[in-house]
């Protein structure tokens, strides 16, 4: 159970960095030029509902000691947007901005784009 549970957040953790997840407290000086090309589609990794509702109830616990962080509620938005459970991502992307993230914009696309709706 705890291995499975540690894959997921490795996965997870994967993903994110695929979907570019930026903290807005966050600081790296960068060129243009080395920002590496982000493909949102791209890699496919299968995470079942029931990691996935594991991942949510991690990250849930974690908003209940640290309501202030804001990539808690991001990862959990990811979570809730693979689990197609659009309202609950997008209500935790506005708690993670009004908390100070800067949600990648190729995020809120593919949300707006699934959901039918937008912010």
């Amino acid at each position: 159970m705890k291995k499975n549970i540690v894959l997921g957040f490795v996965l997870l953790a994967f993903i994110l960095g695929c979907a570019g997840a930026k903290p807005a407290t966050r600081c790296v000086k960068t060129t243009k030029k080395s920002l590496p090309k982000q493909n949102f589609n791209q890699p496919k990794i299968s995470i079942d509902k029931a990691e996935l509702e594991t991942i949510v109830q991690v990250f849930s616990e974690d908003i209940k000691k640290h309501p202030h962080q804001p990539g808690n509620y991001y990862n959990r938005a990811f979570a809730y947007f693979l689990m197609k459970e659009y309202q609950m991502a997008w209500d935790d992307v506005h708690m993670a901005e009004k908390l100070g993230m800067q949600v990648s914009p190729e995020f809120i696309r593919k949300l707006t784009k699934a959901s039918g709706k937008t912010q």
